[in-house]
């Protein structure tokens, strides 16, 4: 955050989880940080709130954690799919 001071600008940094997510989602799309896909009834056109984006890099995070681990060995469809189920799940 920049506040302008008596004698300046002065630059001030948290490093709050809240900040890091916002952080996080400030250069990503709308449809990189939101799938309403299972709440029909939301409003599609409704700014993303920080739970979406918190969801949204837990995914990330997790999605990344685990083919790191898998490694460069080749990945059966049936085992993408269920990688993709859980993480929509757990985060």
């Amino acid at each position: 955050m920049i506040v302008q001071e008596a004698d300046g600008w002065r630059a001030y940094f948290s490093t709050a989880p809240d900040t890091a997510v916002e952080w996080w989602a400030w250069p990503k799309s709308f449809d990189e940080v939101v799938d309403r896909s299972q709440a029909p009834w939301d409003e599609t056109d409704r700014r993303a709130s920080h739970a979406e984006k918190r969801k949204a890099l837990q995914q990330e995070c997790l999605r990344e954690s685990f083919w790191r681990v898998w490694g460069d060995r080749p990945c059966p469809p049936e085992i993408r799919q269920l990688v993709e189920l859980l993480l929509e799940r757990a985060a």
